[in-house]
């Protein structure tokens, strides 16, 4: 046929092969058609999705009626599909599409089934753009801040910062700060040279933590409320941070009798490990090698929730026969400690200061190097005042000691010393 002179076929050849590409890049990249109905009613299911497992669980009449209620539970995978249809990468940037990025961040799983895994990482980058092009400024995205804190990826804090900074909603500015919290307690979560040293870090924490109180007290923040995340965090600024006073835990050496660590009258090395675990079976069988290097430093292996015969038993299993450990058997030393991976060491100076808590690895190493040659040096230091002291004298060598990281609140002074000085009067005009 011709059209003008010019074979129709010719047009018709390069007409399928561009909708062909087309077609092709649209599957590839989004939904064909994005709703803020179809949202909508994909929500409102799964909201009652949610009620009705609850009501099933409140009636469950025995425990094992309950647990497998409980095992239940929707996992929301039939949602993610449908929240991707409806947005997708086309209107994630519209306002409506907030509660859809919300949902998703909270429920990586669940995405992780309808997007291929090579894919997530680019879907989670276009998430947070989304966040700070747009989404910084709904107020619903405080929804989203608790599973923001968890990344250490530096433009996350970023994007918490420009929320807090520019929502009008006061929740999600108070959700925000509770998550910049969370994030600079994180490892490697930001260059303490760019807060000024771990001082500045833990001013800020403590600063976000108390704006978190006062702007946003009993919102939903994660599995629980900004006020139990605040008290959580203040306990880790107290006992848990460098320089603070970590808690006394009470376990069972040997001989089943109960010990206090750590230990009064030398430096402390608590090692929370588990026989299950390859570092920490790697780390006990050096127990030996360890406590020859140190021997000024007292080495507690602690292995929680077991009973002395199973962690025994363990440990023999990994061929670890020869290692004293002690026995944490109800995990509360763990928990006081905040435990959740497995192994986890801290230092402890023998004035009871905590130097290091965090995994095993060549910081630690240095530190404890360091701390060995400072008691090195100590100690020659104090043998060269004892002989060229005269007879009858004391040497006598002032101890400074680091003040902790958050000092409890001082008793008022008693007696009239306390008292102010009376108000003037008013004037009258």
């Amino acid at each position: 046929f011709l059209l003008d002179g010019v074979e129709l076929s010719f047009y018709t050849a390069g007409m399928i092969r561009l909708l062909a590409l087309a077609c092709a890049a649209l599957l590839l990249a989004a939904p064909l058609f994005a709703s803020e109905a179809a949202l909508q009613k994909a929500l409102s299911k799964w909201d009652l999705q949610l009620k009705e497992w609850e009501a099933a669980v409140e009636q469950a009449d025995t425990p094992d009626e309950r647990a497998r209620v409980q095992a239940e539970k929707p996992d929301g995978t039939e949602l993610a599909q449908e929240l991707w249809k409806a947005v997708g990468y086309r209107s994630m940037r519209e306002t409506w599409a907030c509660p859809a990025v919300v949902w998703w961040l909270n429920h990586p799983h669940a995405l992780a089934q309808v997007v291929p895994p090579a894919e997530l990482p680019e879907v989670f980058s276009r998430f947070w753009k989304a966040i700070d092009a747009v989404h910084y400024q709904d107020p619903r995205i405080a929804g989203a801040c608790e599973a923001l804190s968890r990344s250490n990826d530096v433009r996350v804090y970023r994007m918490l910062a420009k929320i807090y900074a520019a929502n009008p909603d006061d929740r999600a500015r108070g959700c925000a700060a509770m998550a910049l919290a969370l994030y600079l307690n994180r490892p490697n979560s930001f260059s303490e040279a760019e807060w000024g040293g771990k001082d500045m870090m833990r001013a800020k924490r403590l600063f976000y933590v108390r704006e978190a109180l006062l702007k946003a007290p009993g919102a939903p923040f994660g599995h629980g409320t900004v006020d139990q995340a605040a008290a959580e965090e203040v306990y880790r600024l107290r006992n848990l941070s460098e320089g603070s006073i970590p808690p006394i835990i009470t376990v069972l050496d040997t001989n089943s009798k109960p010990v206090r660590l750590p230990v009064r009258d030398k430096p402390t090395v608590l090692f929370f490990c588990t026989p299950n675990d390859e570092a920490s079976v790697s780390m006990l069988n050096r127990a030996a090698v360890f406590e020859a290097q140190y021997p000024e430093f007292a080495f507690c292996p602690v292995i929680s929730s077991m009973s002395r015969q199973e962690a025994a038993a363990a440990l023999a299993g990994q061929g670890v026969d020869d290692c004293a450990f002690f026995l944490d058997p109800r995990g509360e030393a763990a928990q006081a400690w905040r435990m959740k991976d497995w192994p986890r060491v801290a230092l402890i100076s023998q004035r009871c200061r905590l130097l290091y808590y965090g995994v095993p690895n060549l910081d630690f190493q240095t530190l404890l190097d360091a701390c060995k040659a400072e008691r090195e040096r100590d100690a020659v230091s104090l043998n060269d005042g004892v002989s060229n002291t005269a007879p009858g004298e004391q040497s006598q060598r002032p101890e400074s000691e680091p003040s902790p990281a958050i000092n409890p609140p001082s008793d008022p002074l008693p007696g009239p010393e306390r008292d102010a000085p009376d108000l003037r009067p008013m004037p009258s005009f």
